[in-house]
């Protein structure tokens, strides 16, 4: 089964930030790059995520470090699409970082994940393509479920 995973459409040009910068600095990159977020990072480890958000109305001078997201949802590369769906909408965020060997290499973004999950959805039926229909079936079978495939035919 061909499975289609974050790695190919996350974006890999990061924008990241120090814990030790202020939040002005912060949004001033944030707007100068026309993002949302930015990785936090001590050299190659990451250690947070700050978002337009988190600086809401919070004093530019205040340090990135002291208003960040400490616990940082991540992805693999190799996560599949409908993964990081679901582990945006458990955890109400807008926005993967992607890892890979405990770095940060990328992102990816509500929109991009969910413009890709619709390239796999059938707009006449609204019903999902064969790749979901393997991964569901797969989940099933490991859950120790049994399951019936069907098929219907037409002339």
């Amino acid at each position: 089964m061909k499975n289609v995973a974050v790695g190919g459409i996350m974006t890999r040009e990061l924008i990241t930030i120090s814990s030790e910068e202020t939040v002005g600095r912060a949004a001033s990159l944030m707007r100068l790059y026309k993002i949302g977020s930015l990785p936090v990072q001590e050299g190659e480890k990451l250690v947070g995520i700050i978002t337009s958000r988190d600086i809401r109305g919070v004093a530019p001078y205040r340090l990135v470090g002291e208003v960040m997201t400490k616990n940082v949802v991540t992805v693999s590369v190799d996560c599949p699409l409908w993964e990081a769906k679901d582990k945006m909408e458990q955890n109400k965020i807008e926005r993967l970082l992607v890892v890979d060997g405990g770095k940060c290499v990328g992102i990816v973004t509500k929109l991009a994940l969910y413009w890709e999950l619709g390239k796999h959805i059938d707009s006449l039926t609204g019903l999902m393509r064969a790749e979901y229909l393997q991964r569901k079936a797969y989940e099933l079978v490991q859950q120790g479920r049994e399951i019936a495939v069907i098929f219907f035919g037409y002339r």
